[in-house]
């Protein structure tokens, strides 16, 4: 079991609550074409994905291009079929492509090994996944704590009060030793961003994060994470149908069939 209450005191932690976070005003951030001539963090370039061969072919991503600035909030819509969590694996380097370049910050990701690309997503790149993707035999505290276990870079008197004030962060600090099915949805998409956002990743990546939530709760979640990330100073791709959060995207990016759409 995690034990937090070695390594944190109530003077430690400025102990934000899920409450006072998700309502906070957050400051408005750049365009892309404010912010043009700015090296993006992540570029994609005519980037091409296709699964199948012969006439059973399907090309989930067509030819895309997209620039993706530092704290950025970036949502892919679509209909279901129309590439946006083909192009989150690609962006997050969990798929390669077929043609085309994916850049992030100064290295392709296609000259890189296996191993070099592991190491980009556990120091740069946090994911959240529509089910949250918890370990069920793990606490949350042990879910939020579990990919730090594999940062060097990280002592443990560090990695306990990253986790310590991450579950403050999204106000699941009294939940800390419950397991996932002990959870709601809201709260097990809560301990899924705090996950993400202990590793202090470059972006975020959020594959249907508000789908199985209710209006209420999803709503709460998306000012929750745009607050959060803004404050860590963490880019978001998210892809979603909900137009909650479309509405406080910095861009919105349709696609349709593998191809983007014009705005």
């Amino acid at each position: 079991m995690w034990n937090g209450g070695s390594i944190t005191t109530a003077a430690t932690f400025p102990s934000p609550t899920f409450s006072d976070v998700a309502p906070r005003a957050v400051p408005a951030r750049k365009t892309l074409g404010e912010v043009e001539g700015l090296a993006p963090l992540i570029a994609a370039k005519s980037v091409v994905r296709r699964y199948g061969s012969g006439p059973a072919v399907c090309t989930a991503l067509d030819g895309i291009s997209l620039a993706i600035q530092s704290g950025q909030f970036i949502a892919l819509t679509g209909p279901s079929g129309s590439g946006k969590s083909t192009l989150l694996n690609v962006l997050g380097g969990l798929d390669r492509t077929d043609a085309g370049e994916v850049w992030f910050e100064d290295r392709e990701l296609s000259t890189l090994s296996d191993a070099e690309i592991s190491n980009i997503r556990l120091h740069r790149i946090g994911f959240v996944f529509q089910d949250g993707h918890l370990v069920p035999v793990l606490s949350v505290a042990e879910n939020i704590e579990l990919p730090l276990l594999f940062r060097q870079d990280i002592a443990r008197t560090e990695r306990n009060q990253r986790v310590a004030q991450a579950m403050r962060d999204v106000g699941l600090w009294d939940k800390r030793h419950r397991r996932p099915d002990e959870l709601s949805g809201g709260e097990r998409q809560r301990a899924s961003l705090a996950r993400a956002l202990g590793g202090r990743p470059s972006v975020v990546l959020a594959d249907e994060p508000t789908a199985n939530l209710d209006q209420h709760t999803g709503a709460a979640v998306i000012r929750l994470m745009r607050a959060l990330c803004a404050r860590y100073g963490s880019a978001v791709v998210c892809a979603t149908h909900d137009g909650q959060l479309t509405s406080c995207a910095d861009q919105v990016v349709r696609l349709s069939d593998g191809r983007m759409m014009p705005s």
